[in-house]
């Protein structure tokens, strides 16, 4: 840059003092010129400073010329840095870009396209499938060849005594299985069936505290609970006439003005 610079300084020095040369005309040759008459020598003059004006102007001149040179050369470099930051991208990045829109684009294509979670498939599948129907409850069918009397397949207790307990299945349309219960042992004493329509009579009880515990029988199913009876007290009194003994008569039915309830219990408390 130095070396351009005394460049640019000599360059200034020539313009600021030009050299004339001698121009030839074509044409003929040039006539003599008349001889002038002889001037008088001119009186010598003081010298004057044109030369340090001159240098002066040359010395600004060349500085407007440097500052229009380092103007021009910033201008082309902003213009060439701008060029280069809009050139355009090379063919391989223009295809990765491309590959990569597409690629984003089938993400988002089977993004779409994903089954649904597997907390949505059971909604879907309650909707799709109906409601169970619920069965009709089928009406239970009397057990067949049930004969009344006691379980052969049972002892029999509590036999020293003459306390009577009468069980009454005569307005009832399903045979029962029935146990009377000694609540002071707290067990079965006595068990019998008893035939729809009919009632049946354990007799020679031995005074005690007892409860009488039953289960209809059917023929096409098991009955979902049995029932028992309020507890209550057989007593046997001897007098000079006789025994006096208690006999009771319990109804496996509603009737008006009964002054004993039943309970409901699970079949296996029978």
């Amino acid at each position: 840059m130095r070396k351009g610079f005394h460049g640019i300084t000599d360059l200034a020095k020539e313009i600021s003092h030009p050299q004339t040369t001698p121009r030839r005309t074509g044409g003929a040759m040039p006539r003599a010129a008349a001889p002038r008459p002889a001037v008088p020598p001119a009186r010598p003059q003081p010298p004057q400073k044109t030369s340090s004006r001159s240098s002066g102007t040359s010395y600004v001149g060349a500085l407007f010329i440097i500052i229009a040179i380092l103007l021009l050369y910033g201008y082309s470099a902003s213009h060439y840095s701008s060029q280069k930051r809009a050139s355009p991208q090379p063919a391989h990045q223009t295809q990765q870009s491309a590959q990569q829109n597409n690629s984003s684009q089938q993400e988002t294509k089977t993004s779409v396209a994903e089954p649904p979670s597997p907390k949505e498939q059971p909604k879907q599948q309650e909707q799709s499938t109906p409601p169970p129907t619920e069965k009709a409850p089928v009406a239970p069918i009397p057990k067949e060849n049930v004969r009344t009397g006691y379980d052969t397949e049972k002892a029999i207790a509590n036999k020293n005594g003459y306390c009577e307990v009468t069980v009454d299945n005569t307005r009832n349309n399903m045979p029962v299985y029935v146990r009377l219960w000694d609540m002071g042992r707290k067990e079965p004493v006595r068990a019998f069936f008893i035939r729809q329509g009919e009632q049946f009579t354990a007799q020679n009880l031995t005074p005690g505290t007892y409860e009488v515990r039953y289960i209809e029988l059917y023929d096409n199913d098991v009955a979902p609970q049995g029932s028992k009876s309020e507890r209550f007290q057989l007593e046997q009194i001897e007098r000079s006439y006789g025994v006096e003994y208690s006999q009771i008569s319990l109804t496996l039915y509603r009737v008006r003005n009964g002054n004993m309830t039943t309970t409901k219990i699970s079949p296996d408390q029978v």
